[in-house]
């Protein structure tokens, strides 16, 4: 059986505008792989969409999106991943790894998730 050392990050909690949108950062900066994101949607709309990024993450300094959800409240773990092999035509390819994230904070976003609703993040980090 693998093992693997693992940390808990949690977020401070979504709470969405009266136009349904809001958006939380890590207090720290993250260090390891992004294994899972564990989601309580409270009581957010079904159409409620996540996005994950890192902030600063891009080449060009701005965030880099790796992760957004289809429209949902449902709650539970999602796993972001990255394909570890591309096909020539650019669609995503076989395999999957963890996103590495080396000493960033990472935000997550909710959008269309109904007025003044709370979600809670957890995040789950492979070192």
């Amino acid at each position: 059986m693998l093992s693997y050392a693992f940390s808990e990050v949690d977020l401070p909690a979504i709470v969405t505008s009266a136009g349904g949108a809001g958006d939380a950062t890590t207090v720290t900066l993250i260090r390891g792989g992004l294994w899972a994101l564990d989601v309580d949607f409270g009581t957010a709309d079904n159409t409620t969409v996540l996005t994950v990024s890192i902030v600063g993450g891009a080449a060009d300094g701005s965030d880099r999106t790796i992760f957004v959800t289809a429209a949902s409240n449902t709650d539970g773990l999602r796993h972001p991943r990255f394909a570890t092999t591309k096909a020539a035509d650019g669609t995503a390819g076989t395999g999957e790894e963890v996103i590495a994230i080396a000493g960033r904070k990472v935000k997550v976003a909710a959008a269309s998730a109904g007025s003044t609703k709370t979600i809670s993040v957890r995040l789950f980090i492979l070192q």
